[in-house]
């Protein structure tokens, strides 16, 4: 802009001189046009924001990671004065904000415009104030004014939609009388069995049905005690990456789809993250629960200095007996052999998240863990930096589960 108006200055001295020196009319013709023009742009831009009024109608104050919000704007024109071009920009740290321009016409005129943002990382953020620019139609001045309005945002992770994630049976000997079947979708499934005219197409066992050569349908746990807690591993030492290619933001987004799946199918769900605070979300239901669950994810960070191991063998004591339990913690060295034998020592439901850190990372990671881990009943949930985690929570592509019962 400086510069333009510098290119303007050198084309009027040259024509005034050339004029004064010559005495052609044309250039004559040329300087007053040249300097009126830049007269009338210097007015036009001291005129571009009277009248003009911009009022912030509504601001999305919460989204998800990937999600469009936005600003809703109420532009109105009290001036007999056009504006080409109307700028419009956010000041806050939100990223992905992109700034609106418009035109507005002549007096009188009322438009809604809208200021959309696509939110890139979670987190808790600030639009900031608003910025309305304006100018000349030459684009040699430019006008600005601040409209205070901030507003803050929180941005939940990432959700993925999870139609068949199931946890392990409690023990096939157990007396307990807190399971029953059922072809209700809980969060266990204990069985398969012959598909019957009615069943759900949802239920159907595809890896059972190849072996067996015929139709077979998954058969479903009802829980009088239906709490379940999601264990989340935020370790420091065993994360990697950064962004969406590291395990940190690949481990909070499943917990955060987890816990959606569960919430959404009526179930209590608590979560327990050994970050540097330690937070411990007792079991809930409802989407005040799952709201809740959102914003300590949006905000927690792998930071924590305690081992999966310990954790577990503190949150012993904290996690009822009875309730269903799921670990998301990396393939690092004890991190799935930790959580399969903690599992495997309660008569509860349970599974285990693995991120696998051979995909996240170059090093080769020791298979000895693999080998004894896969020995249990604990089904692996395997994620890989990249995978489409709607298809790896799937529960047939959990590593181990229980043996399958054919009930004729």
């Amino acid at each position: 802009m400086l510069l333009r108006r510098l290119v303007f200055i050198v084309l009027l001295l040259l024509s005034l001189m050339l004029a004064l020196s010559s005495g052609f009319l044309p250039m004559s013709v040329l300087a007053i046009v040249i300097g009126v023009s830049f007269i009338v742009s210097y007015i036009w831009n001291k005129l571009s924001l009277k009248g003009l009024r911009v009022r912030i109608e509504r601001t999305s104050n919460m989204g998800h990671v990937g999600q469009e919000v936005e600003r809703l704007l109420w532009i109105e024109n009290h001036s007999f004065l056009p504006r080409l071009w109307v700028q419009i920009k956010s000041t806050g740290n939100l990223t992905g904000i992109k700034p609106l321009v418009v035109g507005v016409s002549g007096r009188a005129s009322r438009t809604w415009h809208r200021m959309p943002a696509i939110l890139q990382n979670r987190g808790r953020y600030d639009w900031g104030d608003v910025i309305v620019s304006s100018g000349d139609p030459l684009g040699l001045f430019t006008s600005h004014r601040r409209i205070n309005s901030k507003a803050s945002i929180v941005v939940h992770p990432r959700v993925v939609n999870i139609d068949d994630f199931a946890l392990s049976s409690i023990d096939p000997g157990s007396d307990s009388s807190e399971f029953l079947s059922s072809s209700d979708v809980t969060p266990n499934v204990v069985s398969v069995r012959r598909y019957n005219s009615g069943d759900s197409m949802n239920h159907i066992h595809w890896v059972s049905s190849a072996r067996m050569n015929q139709l077979m349908v998954k058969e479903f746990e009802l829980e009088v005690q239906n709490d379940l807690w999601i264990i989340l591993d935020l370790n420091a030492k065993t994360h990697f990456g950064a962004g969406f290619d590291g395990t940190e933001e690949t481990a909070v987004t499943v917990a955060a789809s987890i816990s959606n799946h569960f919430i959404k199918n009526n179930n209590s769900v608590g979560l327990i993250g050994n970050d540097s605070h330690e937070h411990v979300l007792p079991p809930r239901s409802g989407d005040r629960q799952l709201s809740y669950i959102f914003e300590y994810l949006a905000a927690c960070k792998a930071d924590g200095d305690e081992p999966i191991n310990n954790m577990l063998l503190k949150d012993t004591s904290r996690v009822n007996r009875q309730a269903g339990v799921v670990v998301i913690t990396t393939s690092e060295t004890d991190g799935i052999l930790a959580a399969t034998n903690y599992l495997s020592s309660r008569s509860a439901p349970g599974a285990v998240v693995s991120l696998d850190l051979e995909s996240f990372k170059a090093d080769q990671i020791d298979n000895k863990e693999y080998k004894e881990a896969i020995d249990t009943n604990i089904p692996i949930y395997s994620v890989t930096k990249g995978g489409d985690l709607s298809k790896s929570l799937r529960f047939e592509n959990a590593r181990p589960f229980i043996s399958e019962r054919v009930i004729n």
